[in-house]
């Protein structure tokens, strides 16, 4: 084989590839603004481009039956005999006569971009999953990390957070999170930060970053941010010593003994009142 020759299908090939990036620019927009707004997470190789290929087809598909419908409408197809309403994109594709046609690209493009949104929309809003529920096809909540699961919940927005590397509690709002594939980030607005051990409050502060290890921190959701004093009231009896839970038992103890004490001392005086009474 003559270098002339490999040097042709050098060039074929570079010209096939530099067709397929230009074809398959929508599922490449689609896919990485989808991705920026879910989060990444950690896929192989082949599921990033069988997403890229997903978004691509299904732009140039949504195009395609857009200018169906509009050809059917304006008639012009079917009148004058021309192409009007066909796409050429796929058939640049698999076909390298035909030449690239720029503005369905863009079109196509401007579709992947919306269908990004439209993916993120549906993955933020667990869609798919609220579906398969209804129809009891599966009992899963998602395949995503817990972590992510937890944050991506509209009711996530005070928490109160343990942690056990340094003994301390933050209670504030969350502003920001961290992916779960990497270490455990968290923003914290309108920060309290007490003694785990003890419930003291050490100090308060409008910021606060956390980065830790994935055992290091543990969160607990608080409903309502109006009931924040209370809800944390509640929280901090949790980390009371065993010396004042026994202490609270014989408080509680020493009331009833009181309370049956004049229960007994009432019925007392009924019985002797009426004694009085029959005699």
């Amino acid at each position: 084989m003559s270098v002339s020759t490999l040097a042709k299908r050098e060039m074929q090939l570079n010209a096939f590839i530099i067709r397929i990036a230009f074809l398959a620019l929508p599922g490449i927009l689609g896919s990485a603004i989808y991705r920026k707004l879910r989060g990444r997470t950690t896929k192989r190789v082949w599921e990033n481009l069988i997403e890229i290929l997903l978004f691509s087809v299904v732009s140039y598909a949504l195009y395609g039956a857009a200018l169906e419908f509009y050809s059917y409408l304006s008639l012009r197809g079917s009148e004058s005999g021309t192409d009007a309403g066909k796409l050429h994109a796929l058939q640049a594709l698999f076909d390298s006569k035909p030449p690239v046609v720029w503005y369905e690209i863009l079109v196509a493009s401007s579709v992947g971009v919306a269908l990004g949104f439209a993916a993120s929309y549906a993955h933020k809003f667990k869609l798919l999953i609220r579906m398969a529920l209804r129809m009891r096809a599966t009992d899963r909540a998602g395949d995503e990390d817990v972590w992510d699961y937890v944050f991506n919940d509209p009711r996530t927005e005070w928490v109160l957070v343990r942690d056990h590397k340094l003994n301390l509690m933050y209670f504030g709002y969350v502003r920001s999170y961290s992916d779960s594939e990497k270490e455990r980030e968290l923003l914290l607005e309108n920060v309290d930060v007490y003694q785990n051990a003890t419930g003291e409050k050490l100090y308060a502060t409008e910021v606060l970053y956390l980065s830790r290890q994935r055992h290091d921190l543990s969160v607990e959701r608080i409903s309502e941010a109006s009931s924040e004093e209370d809800s944390f009231e509640d929280k901090s009896t949790c980390s009371a010593g065993p010396d004042d839970i026994i202490e609270k038992d014989n408080l509680g103890q020493s009331e009833g003994n009181e309370n049956d004490k004049a229960i007994s001392k009432e019925s007392d005086g009924q019985a002797e009142e009426g004694l009085r009474e029959h005699g």
